[in-house]
């Protein structure tokens, strides 16, 4: 336990894990929510894919101009900033619901509000994780926790979400979140690190982005590693929107339903990052890479061909812990990989293709479950959208597996400068 929860004794960390860990919650039940609320309220598959397009595309768009933010900026004054602005956002989303006059266009504008603050939210909590462990060993156990507490949260919240929207109003929901973000506000106002702000990146912005790409470009396992994560999230991209469809279609069930499946999908990934976080060392973090890839799309085949609640629920930890166990890997392998005074410019990069990619496999499989229900009625098109991702998640896994040994050699230098590993 004390391996696993070394990063905790560092002040700074343990002030932010607190705080973040309260607002998570009520993100998780933010996004349940209006999961259930597009789709229940206007019953349109495709519509679930735009709103998830317009909340997670200007991450894919600004990702770059993000990056050179944090790095311009100190990275503490620049999230009191971004976490006040979802706040607001969050409290807007609740008055709409509670008044009943929240219309599609209403919430698309409001997820692009979202998605830009977002994009410079996520990219500069990702940079600031190295200032906040006292021990620059420590990094790599905070980002694991990191994982682990952002799956608690997504155990938690949308099962409590369920409840709350299926017993009162949706609006709570929102209006949780909105209050629950005081808490990471209060956190970062006691955070006391220097002015993170790194002065040489300083100059024109789009050389800044050129220099951050060209790294990316030229940094053969960065390259890799931030490749496959982009197939594989613009894959999974169909996963959040065929959820609600599989919730109330499939499993002919309500909002509640949706808030177990969410916390199943938590639940497994919760585990997933609890045994990276007690992992002693980054060695051997991308087999692991390739074990969570093929676990993932194997997971969703399975699920794509289950028809019963209870047995969707047991799959579904599975289809956590692989695409965790990919995320918080990559996440891992890239901040130990990489310079400091680049490291806001990659973790944009990071961040694009984590997120940026979504939207687009949200809108496509929108579209394409729409279709297929539309020939051959409700319920039908999820299944199929979601036995494809799977089978192409595998092939992906193949074909990285391939060049794993080529991306190997391509480490063991660094790790060996960064004295992570000795020389022969």
């Amino acid at each position: 336990m004390r391996q696993t929860l070394r990063a905790l004794g560092s002040r700074n960390y343990r002030l932010f894990f607190v705080g973040q860990a309260i607002s998570l919650i009520g993100t998780w039940m933010d996004s349940t929510a209006m999961a259930w609320l597009v789709y229940d309220k206007f019953n349109d598959p495709t519509l679930l894919g735009v709103v998830t397009f317009c909340a997670l595309v200007p991450g894919f768009v600004l990702g770059p101009f993000a990056g050179v933010m944090v790095d311009r900026f100190d990275k503490r004054k620049l999230l009191l900033w971004t976490q006040t602005i979802q706040m607001i956002q969050a409290a807007i989303i609740a008055v709409l619901v509670f008044t009943d006059i929240v219309r599609p266009w209403m919430i698309c504008w409001l997820a692009v509000v979202a998605g830009l603050v977002g994009a410079v939210d996520m990219t500069g909590r990702q940079a600031f994780m190295v200032y906040l462990v006292d021990d620059p060993e420590d990094l790599r156990n905070a980002i694991a926790l990191n994982s682990s507490q952002f799956n608690l949260a997504r155990l938690i919240g949308p099962a409590v979400a369920g409840f709350v929207y299926y017993k009162f109003k949706g609006g709570w929901c929102f209006t949780i979140n909105s209050i629950s973000f005081l808490a990471v506000l209060i956190a970062l106002y006691f955070v006391k690190t220097k002015d993170t702000a790194n002065r040489e990146s300083r100059g024109n912005i789009l050389d800044s982005i050129r220099q951050g790409a060209s790294y990316v470009k030229n940094f053969i396992p960065v390259r890799a590693l931030i490749s496959l994560l982009a197939v594989v999230s613009f894959l999974s991209g169909a996963q959040s929107v065929m959820m609600p469809i599989m919730a109330r279609d499939v499993f002919h069930g309500n909002a509640s339903t949706l808030g177990f499946v969410s916390s199943a999908i938590g639940l497994g990934a919760l585990a997933s990052a609890l045994a990276l976080a007690s992992r002693k060392s980054v060695l051997g973090l991308s087999r692991w890479i390739v074990g969570a890839v093929v676990l993932y799309g194997l997971s969703l085949v399975l699920f794509a061909l289950t028809r019963h609640e209870w047995l969707g629920l047991i799959i579904l930890p599975f289809v956590g812990a692989g695409f965790m166990a990919h995320m918080a890997s990559t996440n891992t392998l890239v901040q130990t990989l990489i310079d400091d005074k680049m490291r806001g410019r990659v973790m944009s990069f990071y961040i694009m293709s984590f997120t940026g990619t979504m939207p687009f496999g949200s809108l496509l499989a929108g579209a394409i479950a729409k279709n297929i229900d539309a020939r051959f009625g409700l319920g039908h098109g999820a299944p199929v959208v979601l036995f494809s991702v799977g089978i192409c998640t595998l092939v992906s896994a193949g074909i990285f597996l391939k060049y794993l040994p080529r991306l190997k050699d391509a480490i063991r230098p660094v790790y060996i400068e960064k004295g992570i590993l000795t020389a022969p």
